[in-house]
């Protein structure tokens, strides 16, 4: 069995191949076609993730660690001249090709037609409905997370005034020298929050989000800080951002259909996870690579726009939850299913929401200088 140290080594290896900057710019906007001229055509930028988990065989895990490349379209080796196969292994280390449609996240502005997979919230899809039709005896938080709550909790909608609706993470407070320790902070993404870097110091934040009905008599915080979003290529570790709430005590410091969180642990390889989002409501999912590197389509309707993550949380759909998450779920904590433990920050997934994309906790509490409450 391949150590860890030399896993990551070949898969920075790989990421340095496959994601970069020139060969992404000529895949913006590709995904899985039935033309097979076609795929074959665009064989040499199939790729748009890397990772490491256990490698599977017909659909079953092998036991095996090995790096993951992630595909939009799996090829027939005989269908593909011999530059674009994809390795077997690297200096002997196992690989594995898997199929998986691409994530988005970025929300259009308000407003504007949008197909994300992020902070949106565009038609309910039949995923959605099927989501939806598990909900039997559900907390009132649950049933209502895309109406207005007072007191609110986490794991319902909320957005900046310019998107459409997000997930309220959860609360915290900041450890920045200067900052006031007992103020309450709202934890969620960057493209919830500060709209994909392009909020301010002081911007409005409502429950509910305005695709659900909010309005400037909703604002519950202003946003007080965002780790800015590096777009076309340079690396980034997080998507997050903080707000100030604007009157303390109308909250309530629990996640809806799972209560309040107890601490942060490291992501650990099969471990089942849960989560409560604005569109899916409670879900569960089990971790399947813990150090993803993947790139994401900020928006279906522009892609040369694209962002670059790396070493994040690959969260795929248990057969109990027809999706892990859904447009809208952006923002959501990932807590440990059998504990109260966090472990990362949804921020991410394909359409079909077969998996999910978390940042570390432990970074995003590093970056942003806050700890949970």
């Amino acid at each position: 069995m391949s150590n860890l140290n030399d896993l990551m080594a070949v898969k920075r290896l790989m990421s340095a191949q496959f994601l970069r900057p020139s060969l992404l710019v000529a895949a913006a906007g590709l995904e899985a076609t039935l033309s097979v001229r076609e795929a074959i055509t665009h064989a040499d930028r199939n790729v748009h993730a890397v990772g490491v988990g256990r490698k599977f065989v017909e659909g079953k895990p092998v036991g095996d660690f090995c790096v993951r490349l992630y595909v939009r379209q799996k090829l027939a080796e005989t269908m593909l001249a011999p530059i674009d196969r994809l390795p077997k292994a690297i200096d002997g280390i196992p690989t594995d090709v898997v199929e998986a449609p691409r994530a988005y996240f970025a929300a259009k502005k308000k407003g504007t037609k949008s197909r994300v997979a992020g902070a949106v919230a565009s038609p309910a899809s039949k995923v959605a409905a099927a989501v939806a039709s598990l909900a039997q005896a559900v907390p009132a938080c649950t049933s209502q997370r895309q109406q207005r709550q007072r007191p609110f909790v986490a794991g319902i909608s909320i957005g900046h005034f310019n998107i459409t609706a997000g997930t309220l993470g959860y609360f915290c407070r900041s450890t920045r020298d200067g900052d006031d320790p007992e103020t309450t902070y709202l934890l969620s993404n960057n493209h919830v929050f500060a709209d994909t870097n392009r909020g301010v110091e002081g911007d409005e934040l409502d429950q509910p989000g305005r695709l659900d009905g909010g309005t400037a008599a909703d604002k519950v915080a202003e946003l007080s800080r965002f780790h800015p979003i590096q777009l076309g290529g340079p690396a980034n570790a997080v998507d997050a951002a903080i707000a100030a709430v604007s009157n303390e005590g109308n909250f309530t410091t629990e996640i809806c259909s799972i209560g309040a969180v107890s601490g942060v642990a490291d992501p650990q390889d099969d471990l089942f996870v849960r989560k409560h989002g604005r569109t899916t409501g409670y879900t569960e999912g089990q971790i399947d690579d813990i150090s993803f590197d993947v790139t994401i389509q900020m928006d279906h309707n522009d892609p040369s726009q694209w962002a670059l993550f790396t070493n994040q949380i690959r969260i795929a759909r248990t057969s109990s939850h027809p999706a892990f998450a859904l447009p809208g779920d952006s923002g959501a904590l990932v807590v440990e299913r059998d504990s109260q433990q966090a472990i990362g920050l949804f921020f991410a997934c394909p359409p079909d929401g077969s998996y999910g994309i978390a940042s570390r906790l432990s970074d995003v509490l590093q970056l942003l200088e806050v700890e949970l409450l």
